[in-house]
């Protein structure tokens, strides 16, 4: 294996971020890591610098700016340099030049209707902060979105080779299997240690060197990294760097196609096709291990439309392929009815106590989706309604973007504990309005239409191949997205942009050289 820059520096990205995390090394080592991969942007070519910040979604951290301010991530700042080291590099460094690149993208973006209904989303956000109560908390979820729309922008004007194309997957490759590590660390660590010692740890370390120290207090005593059942103990809910379980579940969602298409790419590698059926088995298995019903119940969507292209035979080989990870998803879900035992046996010999081992319980918790009376779905019910409640009261414009809480009655402050309508086009619709959510809902299509019109005309298997994962699996997330807003995450919603922008990039690509056949 050939040692490059890249791929030192992202070591040495690992390195650092695992000594803050387990306090070896000061939280401040932070801004020189930040600064170092600044300068690395700044030197390097536009698509290994790219591909570096795709491998390092999961490394990202708060930089430790001031005692009051320290939930800034590093990618925001990384993703500004590479986006205007991009752009002077592409537009030039004259302003006239500018204003000719913004002329062609204004004409490009007015043919296409995918992007005029989102910046028609833009601006209905945009107007509802005439509506808002706190401008502010409005302002920065838009400034939110747009700084992470920037990879979506890189990835589909650096993109511009097959060869390219594969790096990038591979990076996010790279970037989940390094998230399913994690989260499968923890389950050995807590195989070993009391829960409380693994929780209390977590939260005043990892989590606050990830997320900032306000967050990494609330998680001492308030989480969702655990199962709770009446008849036996907490069990863990695997949620790696994430900050919930939820995330941890639609990163795996997100990596499974990824793991897939490589196994197609490299049918003669034995070697590298061990490790990758590991990963894409560890990435079901996090999905079931995340304890997360959203994610379990919603895979109904998917096999709905790989039962409709199986029955229609519209390319009856790939579709069978997509197959196996679902079917592999209810296999292994019905093995992992092993999983509670085996953890109250350890938790027995921990405790010296005997701890209860029903071996039934996975199952129960699976049953409970269907049940109304069920804390959680009691919860989730309530909150449904009061958000209807708010739509109805509120229907152009909502209550303002980035203003939810209020809905609940609730301070704004409390979104950052997770405040939220369980509900993505349900909290969408409350803080933008019908109008927001329909341009939401008309980007969505455009994006599955893309992915179909891919999949069923490109002349190459392996762009068709990724176009029919991304389009299954995005509907998998879609029907996820009924019961969590965990799309936006900022990890999550990075590796969606990513995974977008790459099936926006094949669309480019090939019309680039269907152009150049035209001129000849």
């Amino acid at each position: 294996m050939k040692i490059t820059s890249l791929k030192l520096i992202f070591l040495f990205e690992i390195i650092i971020v695992a000594l803050i995390s387990f306090g070896f090394i000061p939280r401040e080592a932070a801004l020189f890591l930040t600064a170092l991969l600044f300068f690395y942007i700044l030197l390097h070519p536009l698509e290994n610098s790219l591909i570096l910040l795709i491998a390092s979604i999961p490394l990202f951290i708060a930089l430790p700016i001031k005692e009051n301010f320290d939930s800034m991530a590093s990618w925001r700042i990384l993703l500004a340099v590479l986006f205007f080291v991009w752009f002077f590099k592409t537009a030039g460094r004259s302003p006239i030049n500018w204003l000719k690149y913004f002329k062609k993208f204004f004409v490009s973006i007015c043919s296409s209707k995918f992007y005029l209904f989102l910046f028609a989303f833009l601006l209905i956000s945009i107007l509802s902060l005439i509506i808002a109560e706190d401008i502010v908390a409005g302002v920065k979820k838009i400034l939110f979105l747009a700084n992470i729309f920037v990879f979506y922008i890189l990835i589909v004007n650096i993109i511009k080779t097959k060869k390219s194309f594969l790096r990038a997957i591979k990076a996010l490759a790279v970037a989940g299997g390094l998230t399913i590590i994690i989260g499968f660390f923890q389950l050995l660590s807590v195989l070993k240690y009391p829960l409380y010692a693994f929780w209390q740890f977590w939260a005043e370390n990892v989590s606050t060197v990830f997320y900032g120290k306000n967050l990494g207090e609330l998680m001492t005593y308030s989480n969702t990294w655990f199962s709770y059942y009446d008849s036996a103990p907490p069990t863990l809910r695997l949620f790696s760097i994430m900050p919930d379980s939820h995330s941890f579940a639609m990163i795996c969602i997100f990596s499974v196609p990824l793991f897939l298409i490589l196994l197609k790419f490299f049918q003669k590698d034995i070697q590298k096709r061990k490790i990758l059926k590991t990963f894409f088995i560890l990435s079901i298995l996090g999905i079931i291990l995340s304890g997360s019903r959203g994610a379990w119940l919603s895979i109904i969507f998917p096999l709905m439309i790989l039962f409709y292209l199986f029955f229609k035979q519209i390319e009856p080989f790939l579709s069978r392929r997509v197959f196996v990870p679902l079917i592999l998803f209810f296999l292994l879900f019905a093995i992992s009815v092993f999983y509670p035992p085996v953890f109250y046996k350890f938790q027995s010999w921990q405790s010296g106590q005997d701890i209860s081992s029903d071996s039934l319980i996975f199952f129960k918790r699976a049953r409970s989706i269907s049940d109304i009376d069920e804390v959680s779905n009691k919860g989730r019910i309530e909150i449904w309604r009061q958000t209807i409640f708010s739509i109805v009261r509120h229907p152009i414009l909502g209550i303002g973007i980035g203003n939810y809480p209020l809905a609940l009655d609730q301070n704004i402050s409390a979104a950052k504990r997770g405040s939220s309508a369980h509900n993505l086009y349900l909290d969408i619709a409350t803080e933008t309005g019908i109008l927001g959510i329909l341009a939401f809902l008309a980007i969505l299509y455009f994006i599955l239409k893309k992915s179909w019109m891919i999949f069923r005309k490109s002349p190459d298997n392996l762009y068709k191949f990724y176009a029919l994962c991304f389009g299954v699996f995005l509907i998998w997330i879609l029907g996820y997205s009924f019961f969590d807003v965990t799309l936006f995450n900022d990890k999550v919603l990075m590796f969606f942009m990513v995974e977008l922008g790459l099936l926006f990039a094949i669309d480019k690509m090939q019309q680039n050289n269907l152009d150049k056949r035209l001129q000849i």
